[in-house]
């Protein structure tokens, strides 16, 4: 009565609440630490395998690296080899001949001969020597007639309108310099070492040159060789070698390594496919298989 008398209105008594907001509450619990368990596990595998693809990717990059540089020292042997001939030196191009096209035959490449103004003297193509021609000041033999050093070309357009590289020697007698004598061989023969790198079958490896233009790439090797690399790649490529993160002509996001080959200065890149749409669903599947009862390895 009292209550009523002193207008206080009668207090109530809080209600219970609905059981479902109690199985709630514990669900909560429950999930929220094992979905942020489950987060940190993806992001730590994420990490991880990225990690792991880069360093496989800087591993074969090195390798090819080390395989352009041993292709092209044991070429440059045959060069050398060749620029004893006394035959050469002394300008018997005739029986010279026989000895470069020898040469020519087994490596499967053209040997020519220049003198120091760029005409060419001896060239192993049908038809060549028997029409000496003005050549082509390049400026890579330009360089190889100032070095007096072997000199190694990048990627350029041959005689049959293919993708050629070119080896360049200069013939020196009591340092004078008599011939340069030069070794070229198809575009499509680097592309073995890409072939032969072993890196996975959705992978992506070429090799490219000094000034970034491909010489060779293990898919699409006609459409692409010759022609320049990604602009945003090459403008990654900074010393002897490095990774990079980003799309290639065809678009593909890519982790890339490369390496450079210290004989030719060409660089040789692989990259592994995994975009980024594809992160977080690999490892989720990843986790979630190795969580499944039953699919620990036997």
């Amino acid at each position: 009565m009292s209550d009523r008398k002193s207008g206080t209105p009668p207090s109530r008594r809080p209600r219970d609440r609905p059981l479902v907001w109690h199985l709630a509450i514990f669900a909560a619990g429950i999930l929220v630490p094992t979905f942020a368990l489950v987060v940190a596990l993806l992001w730590q595998f994420v990490t991880r395998e990225e990690a792991r693809m880069e360093q496989q990717a800087r591993d074969i990059a090195r390798a090819m690296a080390s395989d352009v540089d041993r292709d092209l020292s044991a070429e440059i042997v045959v060069l050398r080899t060749l620029a004893t001939s006394p035959l050469l030196r002394s300008g018997d191009f005739e029986r010279f001949r026989v000895l470069a096209e020898d040469t020519a035959r087994i490596l499967e490449v053209e040997v020519a001969v220049c003198d120091p103004s760029g005409r060419l003297l001896l060239d192993t193509r049908a038809g060549a020597a028997a029409s000496p021609s003005q050549g082509r000041l390049t400026d890579t033999v330009r360089h190889a007639l100032a070095e007096r050093d072997p000199v190694v070309s990048g990627v350029y357009v041959g005689e049959d309108q293919q993708p050629v590289i070119s080896i360049y020697l200069p013939v020196l007698q009591d340092g004078k310099l008599l011939f340069l004598l030069s070794l070229e061989k198809s575009a499509a023969r680097v592309r073995d070492i890409v072939l032969q790198a072993g890196f996975p079958t959705d992978w992506r490896g070429s090799i490219i040159d000094a000034s970034h233009n491909i010489i060779a790439r293990g898919t699409l090797q006609e459409e692409c060789a010759g022609k320049s690399s990604s602009p945003a790649f090459s403008a990654h490529v900074i010393g002897d070698s490095g990774g990079w993160r980003g799309k290639n002509l065809e678009g593909i996001e890519l982790v890339s390594a490369y390496a450079r080959s210290p004989i030719s200065g060409w660089v040789g890149r692989t990259a592994s496919i995994w975009p980024a749409g594809r992160r977080w669903p690999t490892a989720a599947a990843t986790i979630s298989t190795g969580f499944r009862p039953g699919s620990a390895s036997k």
